[in-house]
């Protein structure tokens, strides 16, 4: 916040413009609680780049995961017997629970 200005830094890009739509309505409730007109603006924030490449490269890993886990012999095996399929694949530890099978 500088005098007469304020930075909202938003990482949903959702929120943002939502927000963006309602600029006016957030400028005068700013004015009203600093008691001066105050110019708003909204912001991505600085490391959403990183964030984004974070993601990604998370996404390629939960890919590369799968594909690997339904490559298996064992894997494959197990499906060809018990004519199942695999529904869901979570590291291990992924259930909050220590990865314990109950």
């Amino acid at each position: 916040r500088e005098e007469g200005r304020l930075v909202l830094r938003i990482p949903q890009s959702f929120a943002r413009h939502r927000l963006e739509r309602r600029r006016a309505d957030l400028e005068a409730v700013c004015a009203r609680l600093f008691g001066r007109p105050t110019r708003v603006e909204l912001a991505a924030p600085a490391d959403a780049d990183a964030a984004g490449a974070a993601s990604a490269s998370a996404d390629e890993a939960v890919r590369r995961r799968r594909r690997d886990a339904l490559a298996h012999p064992s894997v494959n095996a197990v499906l060809e017997i018990f004519g199942g399929e695999v529904v869901e694949i979570r590291p291990h530890g992924s259930r909050g629970d220590g990865g314990a099978t109950r």
